[in-house]
């Protein structure tokens, strides 16, 4: 158990089971030069202090860095009431939803300034309980990272997305009833064996398609009652080429890329984008990004019902060196490459080796994989969620079931499921422009300030103008996650990066002003 006692220098200090975790001589000055050996940049401005125990190390942190920011995990409730407190965030691990507070704290281009640090002594204490949290902040790290990527690969391409399937005239649908088993089909290797269940019970539940898994259904002649579909790329549209017939409705949201030769009814998703905030009107179900369509798959169902749903192809790894169900709309990327010296099966194991890491088990796994799992390991176990056919990269979130217990939730489901015209959906071309002369108002705002702004100020700035800094991310994501490291290295630079990030925005801007305000 805790306890505290007067130190030599008049200070508590504290012992757990009368080992002390703090200096019993100065805790003060223990903190000062544990923080002077992490070698910490001064320009460093926020921090994650896990287990402070009593917390000393927070002073340490502000008096070399008067203005340092500190997010404040405490794995106990005796420290927690008796620390000295941060001036952010001092939480109670136990009390709050840890990765949802690191997405309050942490922006996106603040990212590079962060700093971890434990209190060893203390953290030693509860091994696993810090583990876990090195997990979750592992793990938003990854998510964020990815988003990133996505951003950065894809902001212009989002952008041009919305104004594109905000005008276009496919028939807007909203979901009316849905009361049955769900099953949601993912493209892993072991998709393939689930066929000859699911065709015995095909009548009794509700098929859900992840867009690549499209492919091998269609060759099996499984038709899909409804398809989810997030991604704005290119080969998202690829996978839908595989779309059975223009009555299965599509739920996605106006972020995604889409073919306009397709007339199947739209379920839009608002996922809470500055954007689709402003376009979209209120009776659209909210539902936010998070990086896997699998999970955008489980929301959006659980918004309607608490009944049984169940996840096939949720592989989460590589089978061999098969990453996919076969046959994938990917295929074709190896069958083209492949001649009687590299034949197919060399090809997809080269491709592992490039993408692929060890994860347990020896089973390999790669990236995506990793943030997919990683984002139902944040899940307590879900209730009435299973997947079959488990998987050797076990989730905390999903109940693993064996053939007979899928068989058993299908033989007893009867399938419930229609959608109607949704007639309260008006979207009109003024409101682009609208939306569009507002971001012009903002961008000459952001640039009459740009000569007063810094780290600090930015995120002040940004924190009411959100839709401005959403622009910014879709047309100059590598300027704004810089932008931190300039300001700490080269403050000149950082006005230069400004100035570009305001010319990308608003030549982007204008091109779609010019085009939407002409007809």
């Amino acid at each position: 158990m805790f306890t505290t006692e007067k130190a030599k220098s008049g200070n508590l200090t504290l012992l757990y089971n009368n080992k002390f975790i703090h200096s019993r001589y100065n805790p003060v000055s223990e903190a000062n030069t544990y923080f002077k050996t992490q070698n910490i940049n001064t320009n460093t401005k926020l921090f994650i202090l896990i287990g402070p125990g009593l917390g000393y190390l927070i002073n340490s942190i502000k008096l070399e860095i008067p203005n340092a920011v500190i997010f404040t995990i405490h794995l106990d409730k005796i420290t927690y009431n008796n620390s000295i407190k941060s001036d952010f965030d001092n939480l109670y691990i136990k009390d709050i939803d840890l990765f949802k507070e690191l997405s309050y704290f942490i922006s996106d281009f603040r990212l590079p300034e962060v700093k971890i640090i434990k209190w060893i002594p203390y953290t030693s204490i509860f091994p696993q309980k810090t583990l876990e949290i090195e997990k979750i902040i592992q793990q938003f790290f990854q998510e964020r990272k990815g988003s990133i990527y996505t951003i950065g690969n894809f902001g212009k391409t989002w952008f041009r997305n919305i104004f594109f399937n905000y005008t276009e005239k496919n028939q807007i649908t909203k979901i009316r009833n849905i009361n049955s088993t769900i099953v949601i089909a993912a493209s892993g290797p072991s998709l393939s064996d689930s066929w000859k269940v699911l065709k015995l019970h095909r009548e009794n539940f509700i098929l859900a398609a992840l867009p690549s898994s499209l492919v091998a259904l269609k060759n099996e002649d499984i038709i899909p009652d409804v398809i989810f579909h997030t991604d704005p790329g290119f080969w998202a549209k690829e996978h839908l080429k595989s779309i059975p017939n223009d009555k299965v409705p599509i739920v996605m949201p106006l972020t995604a890329s889409f073919e306009p030769k397709l007339q199947n009814p739209l379920i839009l998703i608002n996922q809470n984008s500055c954007i689709e905030n402003f376009l979209l009107e209120q009776n659209i179900l909210n539902i936010q990004a998070h990086g896997t369509v699998a999970g955008t798959a489980y929301l959006f169902f659980r918004k309607f019902t608490l009944n049984p749903i169940i996840f096939i192809g949720l592989d989460l790894c590589y089978t061999d060196v098969h990453e996919h169900v076969h046959p994938h709309s990917f295929d074709i990327l190896i069958t083209e490459k492949q001649n009687r010296i590299s034949g197919y099966l060399n090809l997809l194991y080269q491709k592992q080796q490039i993408n692929g890491h060890i994860a347990i088990n020896n089973t390999k796994t790669n990236t995506a994989f990793s943030i997919y799992s990683g984002w139902f390991n944040r899940k307590d176990k879900l209730n009435n969620v299973y997947r079959y056919n488990a998987s050797l990269i076990k989730t905390a979130g999903l109940n693993d079931i064996s053939t007979s217990k899928l068989q058993n939730l299908l033989s007893k489901s009867k399938k419930s499921f229609d959608f109607e015209i949704n007639n309260n959906c008006h979207f009109e071309k003024q409101q682009l422009v609208k939306l569009l002369e507002k971001i012009k108002l903002l961008l000459n705002e952001f640039y009459n300030n740009i000569d007063k702004l810094n780290m600090d100020s930015i995120c002040i700035f940004f924190s009411n103008k959100s839709l401005l800094l959403e622009i910014f991310q879709y047309t100059s994501y590598p300027e704004i996650i810089n932008l931190s490291h300039y300001y700490r290295t080269n403050i000149n630079k950082s006005k230069i990066i400004l100035l570009k990030i305001y010319t990308n925005s608003f030549d982007f801007i204008s091109k779609y002003l010019e085009r939407f305000s002409n007809g």
